[in-house]
């Protein structure tokens, strides 16, 4: 599956294929949405995109609410894994995009939900736990 809405509690997120390659020319967009009182936390556990700066060609770009519109949280590619990334309310958006060549083994990431206690800080409901 490549895009859609995550309503969960706790979830994955792979590129299309995942572990294999990634195909050419993939657009994916996820939007990750936790119950009004809480905060998404997305933490990748594996990350291998075309390298290239800037970032244009194969990227993840992840923006804090439902839309492109709200501000950007990050671009990444190549093969460091971003960092955990938090929200400030409680949804995400998470974007996929490749170019016509070059791969790479894509990404396998986890978000959950915590409570936006105070002044940004959570505490996480539960943890998702991937062998």
């Amino acid at each position: 599956m490549c895009g859609g809405v995550l309503t969960g509690l706790s979830g994955v997120i792979s590129s299309p294929g995942y572990p294999q390659d990634y195909s050419n020319n993939a657009e994916c967009s996820w939007t990750i949405h936790v119950s009004n009182t809480s905060v998404v936390t997305l933490v990748f556990l594996d990350f291998q995109l075309e390298n290239n700066e800037g970032c244009n060609f194969d990227f993840v770009a992840l923006f804090d609410g439902p839309t492109v519109t709200h501000p950007h949280l990050g671009k990444y590619c190549g093969t460091d894994k971003p960092p955990n990334t938090v929200t400030t309310a409680n949804q995400l958006m998470f974007v996929f995009k490749s170019d016509f060549n070059i791969g790479g083994r894509g990404f396998k990431a986890y978000y959950y939900s915590g409570k936006n206690i105070l002044f940004g800080s959570f505490t996480p409901i539960f943890f998702l736990c991937i062998d």
